[in-house]
């Protein structure tokens, strides 16, 4: 079962991709389309169509050269969205990924917390075969221009447990419900966790990968076969 279903995605030796961002373009934007909704709404997408430079945004604590890039980059299809609102779509896989750098600035939406915690969580997803599921987020990539691949995890929110913030990321990065999280590792500032999937569970979500509700901040989610890595 396991060999028909990794065909069917494209196995390789190291890495089976199960979703990619660029192969489902109509879905990956039906998912950014409300978070989208929301910026324009609140005048977010304006203000960064009009920022050539950190200054011109007016937040230098929040707003940095590294996120200029972005807008920079994004310029075209900031500009595009500007001029009809209600008609975003995407003709190139450049401006998919321009749309995967606006999402990322939706953090600029909200309210700046002074107790925001700094603590993050991560959570290794374990499935059979000795393998486990990863993801990429806002399509970031390493220097050779592959993949930069991750555990699913982030920030520990406000009013937060370690366990809560978990949970929520798993939902949020794979679509995954669940509370059988194992702590696995504490640091001051990073708890680590682990969730192993059986054969069923694992099979389960192979097939309603691409129906699941998953965060835009995802552009990929792939399997890492362990032994080759």
């Amino acid at each position: 079962m396991f060999k028909a279903l990794f065909e069917f995605f494209g196995l390789s030796n190291t890495q089976t991709v199960l979703f990619d961002y660029k192969k489902f373009p109509i879905l990956y934007l039906s998912r950014c389309k409300p978070v989208l909704g929301e910026m324009i709404k609140c005048g977010l997408i304006k203000k960064l169509a009009d920022c050539e430079t950190v200054d011109d945004f007016g937040c230098p604590e929040r707003f940095g050269s590294y996120d200029l890039a972005d807008v920079l980059f994004s310029k075209s299809m900031l500009k595009k969205i500007c001029r009809n609102t209600n008609q975003i779509d995407v003709d190139t896989d450049e401006e998919l990924k321009q749309i995967s750098k606006i999402i990322m600035k939706k953090y600029l939406m909200e309210e700046p917390s002074e107790t925001k915690s700094k603590s993050k969580v991560s959570i290794e997803v374990l499935v059979p075969k000795s393998r486990k599921i990863q993801v990429v987020s806002y399509a970031n990539e390493n220097k050779d221009g592959s993949p930069r691949l991750k555990d699913p995890g982030g920030s520990i929110e406000d009013g937060e447990t370690p366990l809560e913030a978990a949970i929520r990321e798993i939902e949020e990065e794979l679509g995954l419900i669940v509370l059988n999280l194992k702590l696995v590792e504490q640091t001051e500032n990073l708890y680590k966790y682990r969730l192993v999937l059986n054969e069923v569970e694992y099979a389960n979500y192979i097939k309603q990968v691409n129906k699941l509700d998953i965060d835009p901040e995802i552009t990929m989610i792939s399997v890492i076969n362990l032994a080759k890595v």
